[in-house]
């Protein structure tokens, strides 16, 4: 499978599993189990959204897309500036420490102390899965690993400044630079595993002791364990988004993993033609296969 079709894949992953996800926002089990198994995106939700109409799980991988094509070299400050096109939209949609980390610097225009004043007022929360849910562009643009590495911890603090979340972006981006590579999603998550021992656990894990809360490590092991346990991008981003809770960003995280693994024609028609952002994801994954 070639880059392109990898990197289209995680593109529209992640706006597949934002748009399926967002139906059953806040949902917990038994009230999903009400509601029926998802597979088809509805809409509806929290925000009442139209059927294909995605939040700021996507818009923020758009940012960092942007952020980095603007200037790879050095992108911190182009990814803070895509924030701030669209920073309405990020409060509207966005968790407690993106909405902190956003007003702070409308006060002082400084990312870094922005993001240590959110950790500073919020502790644990930001430890949120924000800057999780944004981190694939990373690892679909550098090639190099160690660029991946320095990048996507960059990108973290911009908002975030909990070191268990940014292990948690690496472990993620370090999957995608296998994935990318082609290797087995099995032998990507054993060598990954080295690197990143803490999160072993996942190895273990049965489906019911998921919690699929917006705490970092709770949204990566439910994106871990959907794409490990199913065989195909559709059935791992239904079950991620079917475990309720955060379950647009859970889906969203999901589907950049299993979009990249099995490729953009994996993921279902009826999904990716109704996305609202489909040609902005078309045009920005081509630009980022230039540098594959």
């Amino acid at each position: 499978m070639d880059t392109k079709t990898r990197i289209l894949g995680g593109l529209f992953g992640v706006a597949c599993g934002d748009a399926l996800g967002i139906t059953l926002e806040n949902m917990d089990k038994e009230e999903i189990h009400n509601y029926g198994y998802l597979k088809e995106i509805v809409g509806g939700g929290v925000f009442d959204l139209k059927p294909g109409c995605t939040t700021d799980d996507t818009l923020m991988v758009l940012c960092v897309a942007k952020g980095i094509l603007n200037n790879p070299e050095d992108p911190k400050d182009s990814i803070g500036n895509e924030f701030m096109k669209v920073y309405q939209d990020l409060i509207k949609y966005g968790g407690t420490t993106i909405k902190c980390t956003i007003e702070k610097f409308l006060e002082c225009r400084d990312w870094y102390e922005a993001s240590l004043h959110s950790s500073e007022v919020l502790s644990w929360q930001a430890a949120g899965n924000g800057a999780l849910k944004r981190s694939l562009p990373v690892a679909l643009y550098y090639k190099d690993y160690d660029e991946i590495v320095k990048i996507t911890k960059e990108q973290s603090q911009l908002t975030h400044r909990s070191k268990i979340g940014e292990r948690a972006c690496l472990l993620y981006n370090t999957l995608i630079y296998y994935y990318i590579k082609g290797y087995d999603k099995n032998e990507a998550l054993k060598l990954a595993l080295k690197e990143f021992d803490e999160f072993y656990e996942i190895t273990n894990i049965n489906k019911y002791s998921l919690n699929s809360s917006p705490f970092v490590v709770d949204s990566l092991m439910c994106a871990i364990w959907s794409i490990m346990n199913t065989t195909t991008a559709e059935e791992a981003i239904c079950e991620a988004v079917n475990l309720g809770g955060d379950a647009g960003s859970v889906g969203a995280i999901t589907g950049g993993l299993a979009g990249v693994y099995y490729g953009y024609d994996a993921l279902p028609k009826k999904w990716t033609n109704i996305i609202d952002k489909k040609q902005e994801l078309l045009d920005i994954a081509l630009k980022l296969s230039e540098n594959s």
